[in-house]
């Protein structure tokens, strides 16, 4: 086992460098000066000052009036602005996956003057280390062992908060927020957050309570011109599922999922001009897109600063438009197709390495197994998928997604942890490898594209010039076995030399291939493909001679 665990850890480095080597696109301007990035540096009105003398302008009026219980009111930290520095891999992974924390990798008290497809990374910081992660978090927050530095320390009279101790942050009346506010904003001088104070009230949306008209909302779409159900402006799109979207206005920062048809709804009423930030983050339980091969962080996209609905709409020759159909297809294997065809599903918390530049799709499982393997070493750079290009077509990049998720769940079946897995997966036969996934992703694109011809066609010609059987055993492919297993045709025709596979099996289900998986470790072509075929006899026993004679086509 000790010599499996190094030969692995060693293929694991190995593979890194092979399949990360490819061409790189900057993401976001190269600036390095963060004014010239995210425009001026503006006057907090949350700080604890600000608002103590805000309190001291507007306290004696309020008194006077004498319906505000003003004695009450005392002006403390109800939060932190805080900027963590993980040092690497594993301490940003604790930062990511601390639910309380919303991180960016930005300032929030500048412009933020940049918007589309953008990953910052504070130039002082190098490029082997995660960057500084910003965010905000309630006074008694319990810190990770992690370097902080608190920034500012924040008195927000008008966000409710539950603290991880249960404690409710509401720090002082509603009737007497917004005059509060009000004030804080004209010290600062952020004369256009400065609101007409309603007779009691105007602080945050409870969910729950009926329609929110002026909640943050909007639409995340990928074009899709083969089947897409969202007709724009004379196109059509797919939503993206699942993303997280995200509203902030100064450090109140609010989220949502995208649902199927990629629409969000926040739930929460924004005071002043309304105008948030809009975000999304590419990333959820079941996968984390990866923007870059060196780097950290899911992809994200800066959204506009604006008050009502954000539609965006991401086209093909963009990196949105990748990773929108990479996060359709996780969604669509996870809700749609493994429970349709009733097959495994891939591990959650997959990288996926988005590729923009370079047309490919491989396998490796780096991220899941790196922690075993490696430990910390090189952890940045590893991912478990790695999918592009962005100037494919949508169906194609789609049919990539459920080719390499095919592995992926082949992987998640096969073994009982990410070393077994990974031993089990990578040393048997490639043709049992491809066999599978290229048959789920060839049986997905048929349901999900049905007015585009099959990927592979009734029968196989490829484009280097292979043919037929011979061709695809060259490659190692048998792109044709899962839908021959299914169907209920034989496409066998002596006269053409790319149809001279003869298909006398008939009527399998998805789930009956897919479990029949379980065992096939051989790293001998021929033998993993008769320990797969024999585990087949078991589920349609009527069928032995036919698949004897099927399988025995395959054999080198």
């Amino acid at each position: 086992m000790i010599k499996r665990l190094f030969r692995l850890g060693m293929l694991c480095l190995l593979l890194t460098v092979i399949l990360n080597s490819c061409h790189e696109e900057q993401v976001g301007p190269d600036l390095d000066n963060l004014e010239d990035t995210f425009g001026k540096k503006m006057k907090n009105p949350y700080s604890v000052q600000n608002m103590k003398q805000a309190w001291d302008n507007i306290k004696p009026e309020l008194s006077k009036a004498g319906r505000y219980n003003v004695e009450a009111v005392t002006i403390t930290t109800t939060h932190y602005y805080v900027r963590f520095l993980p040092k690497d891999s594993l301490e940003y992974e604790i930062l990511l996956k601390d639910s309380l924390l919303e991180l960016y990798s930005y300032p929030l008290d500048y412009e933020q003057i940049i918007e589309g497809e953008f990953n910052y990374h504070d130039p002082s910081i190098p490029a082997d280390r995660p960057t500084y992660q910003y965010t905000v978090v309630l006074a008694d927050y319990n810190f990770p062992n992690i370097e902080y530095k608190i920034l500012e320390e924040l008195f927000i009279p008008d966000d409710i908060g539950h603290t991880i101790n249960g404690r409710v942050v509401y720090p002082i009346d509603e009737c007497v927020q917004p005059f509060l506010i009000n004030e804080a904003m004209r010290i600062a001088q952020h004369y256009s957050e400065i609101q007409d104070v309603e007779e009691c009230g105007g602080g945050g949306y409870v969910a729950g309570s009926g329609v929110c008209s002026t909640c943050p909302r909007g639409q995340i779409l990928v074009e899709n011109p083969y089947s897409g159900k969202i007709y724009k402006d004379g196109k059509f799109y797919d939503g993206v599922p699942k993303v997280k979207a995200r509203a902030r206005k100064w450090f109140k920062i609010k989220t949502a999922y995208t649902d199927e048809n990629g629409e969000f709804v926040i739930r929460y009423v924004f005071g002043g001009n309304r105008e948030v930030n809009y975000g999304i983050k590419y990333s959820n339980i079941h996968a984390f897109i990866k923007p870059t091969g060196i780097g950290f962080g899911p992809a994200y996209l800066n959204g506009p600063k604006q008050s009502g609905r954000w539609e965006y709409r991401s086209h093909k020759g963009s990196r949105s438009y990748l990773w929108g159909a990479i996060m359709r297809g996780v969604y669509d294997y996870h809700y749609i197709w493994a429970p349709k065809f009733n097959i495994g599903r891939p591990p959650n918390d997959l990288k996926i390495r988005a590729c923009a530049n370079n047309d490919c799709g491989v396998m490796t499982m780096l991220h899941q197994i790196s922690d075993v393997t490696t430990g910390p070493i090189g952890g940045w750079v590893f991912s478990d998928l790695r999918i592009g290009s962005k100037d494919d077509k949508y169906n194609i990049i789609y049919k990539i997604v459920i080719h390499e998720l095919g592995h992926a769940a082949h992987w998640n079946f096969v073994g009982d942890w990410v070393v077994s897995s990974t031993y089990r997966m990578m040393f048997s036969k490639k043709m049992v490898r491809e066999a599978w996934a290229s048959g789920v992703a060839d049986i997905v694109h048929q349901d999900k594209f049905k007015f585009l011809p099959d990927v592979y066609g009734v029968c196989w010609k490829g484009d280097d010039g292979n043919v037929g059987l011979q061709g695809m055993i060259n490659m190692g492919y048998p792109l044709v076995l899962v839908r021959d297993l299914i169907d209920a045709r034989n496409e066998y025709d002596s006269t053409r030399p790319e149809c001279d596979v003869y298909d006398d099996v008939e009527n399998f289900t998805m789930s009956e291939i897919f479990s029949s998986l379980r065992g096939v470790s051989s790293n001998k072509t021929n033998t993993a493909m008769r320990e797969w075929r024999d585990n087949l006899i078991q589920k349609r026993p009527t069928q032995k001679d036919n698949l004897i004679k099927y399988f025995q086509q395959w054999e080198k």
